[in-house]
């Protein structure tokens, strides 16, 4: 995720090393996208089982 410029990694010099890690303006703007998302699917949990049954039965009848 650092190689993707999604996170920023600080680690201090001087031991005890402390490191922290934060997301960049790119993630942060990613996760006003995916929140709402994951929330849909959340919501819609019964919805998204019965058509992955469905699936899973048609290509059961296409073997």
């Amino acid at each position: 995720m650092e190689q993707g410029e999604l996170v920023r990694h600080d680690r201090e010099g001087v031991f005890p090393y402390r490191t922290a890690y934060e997301l960049t303006s790119a993630a942060q703007s990613l996760l006003l996208v995916v929140v709402p998302l994951a929330e849909w699917a959340e919501t819609n949990a019964e919805l998204l089982k019965r058509a992955r049954e469905r699936r899973r039965v048609e290509e059961a009848g296409n073997s």
